[in-house]
């Protein structure tokens, strides 16, 4: 991608949430506003204007699962001039009301559109795995040199898309992990699992995450729980590129659906590589349960 592109791509993510008009990001590129457009259907094979619209929809369906924000405010927030523009833009996406996509159990990111900023080139393939127990519902310290971490963020000032600031602050976690002294070489002993996920509360409506590190053991309580689980070996700040991808494109492309509630979860260790942090095993996505695909058709 060039640089052209890549800066003009950055400026309009950081400006999604405002009434974003064609002329506006033509004054910022330079071009008339019809270079422009028929320079970016060339080179991305999409015109200007669905982008936009498509990254408003996406941002604005994250945020209606992943927050207790009223509809008037997600409207706002993501960029729409009214509240009968952004129902009639949703419902031709995804079929159905904000309202009604709120009460499903699953998210579908079919029609999500990925920032183009972003890109990932590497092979990526996935295998479906089902534990017989919660995995990560009981946290406890195997070795006494690492005690658990958590953190919560609280997304109240949000000036990027809602995936955006998520990836930033995960990267931000893993890192600070990482640069732990007690983290050593990469093996068994030293698997931490990283859950990461939104956290809904009553009492607070701007959307929160929630991330933990530790080491997981099952539970006693026998439930199925259904994942899809992908082998990421890289660069820390590789990461997010690579949950973009897979969220945007490979589940997309694959017609795979999110479970709504349960935080994604990384089970693996660190490396070292060129004076950077490395981190190695698999990233784990929750599957809706087949019943509540039904119930929510």
């Amino acid at each position: 991608m060039t640089a052209f592109f890549h800066d003009l791509l950055i400026w309009i993510e950081n400006n999604l949430h405002t009434n974003l008009k064609i002329e506006n990001i033509s004054i910022k590129s330079g071009y008339s506003k019809w270079h422009l457009q028929r320079m970016f259907h060339k080179y991305f094979g999409i015109s200007l204007g669905r982008y936009i619209r498509n990254r408003k929809i996406t941002n604005a369906a994250l945020l209606i699962k992943m927050s207790q924000l009223p509809m008037v405010e997600i409207c706002v927030e993501s960029g729409f001039s009214s509240q009968q523009t952004f129902t009639r833009f949703f419902k031709k996406y995804y079929g159905v009301t904000p309202g009604y996509y709120r009460k499903t159990r699953f998210i579908s990111s079919s029609f999500f559109q990925r920032n183009l900023a972003m890109s990932w080139n590497l092979t990526v393939k996935h295998e479906n795995i089902i534990f017989e127990h919660n995995i990560v519902s009981s946290i406890h310290n195997r070795r006494n040199d690492f005690k658990e971490e958590q953190q919560e963020v609280v997304l109240s000032q949000r000036d990027e898309s809602i995936e955006s600031l998520f990836y930033k602050r995960l990267t931000r976690f893993i890192l600070d992990l990482y640069e732990k002294p007690v983290i050593s070489s990469c093996n068994e002993s030293n698997y931490l699992t990283i859950t990461a996920g939104f956290k809904k509360t009553l009492s607070v409506k701007d959307p929160v995450i929630l991330f933990t590190a530790g080491d997981a053991t099952l539970s006693s309580a026998v439930t199925y729980n259904e994942f899809i689980r992908f082998y990421y070996e890289g660069y820390i700040s590789d990461l997010e590129n690579f949950i973009n991808y897979v969220y945007f494109n490979y589940m997309p492309e694959n017609k795979i659906k999110r479970k709504d509630s349960d935080p994604d979860f990384f089970s693996g260790c660190f490396f070292e590589k060129e004076n950077k942090g490395g981190l190695k095993g698999y990233y784990y996505i929750p599957l809706p349960d087949m019943c509540h695909l039904e119930d929510d058709k």
